[in-house]
């Protein structure tokens, strides 16, 4: 039940990650960086190497390297979320669902374990016990 969930949770993750890694490409080379200055806010290019200064008429182009730093953040935390969700994977034991297998092993303790069991509202319920119209041929 869970580890279904979480298989899910995986193969979206590898899906977003590799979208955004695409999406990242297509920004402008370079990082960006911030620094103040007294009351004023100074962007810097960096290729890792070398600094230089963007003034505020290249405003453009930092909000690209912003949103692009932005991105790359992003994909470093969903490739955090998705080792965490491989660490799971991998030490699941699927023996340690015992209330699930008690029902898989012994249906008759279905009928006993429904009373304890709420529907999803009141309406439901009534609609669940109301009479129908079934089937003659079976």
């Amino acid at each position: 039940m869970f580890y279904e969930r979480m298989l899910e949770e995986h193969k979206m993750l590898e899906k977003r990650i590799k979208e955004l890694e695409e999406t990242v490409k297509k920004f402008p080379e370079g990082k960006i960086f911030s620094a103040k200055n007294g009351k004023y806010t100074k962007w810097y290019l960096t290729d890792g190497k070398t600094q230089t200064y963007l003034p505020k008429r290249k405003r453009k182009l930092a909000e690209k390297l912003v949103t692009k730093k932005y991105l790359q953040l992003l994909i470093g935390d969903y490739e955090q979320e998705k080792r965490a969700i491989e660490f799971y994977l991998r030490h699941y034991n699927p023996n340690t669902c015992k209330a699930h297998n008690l029902l898989l092993k012994n249906p008759e303790y279905k009928d006993l374990l429904l009373p304890h069991f709420k529907p999803l509202s009141d309406e439901l319920a009534e609609w669940s016990e109301s009479p129908y119209d079934s089937n003659t041929k079976y």
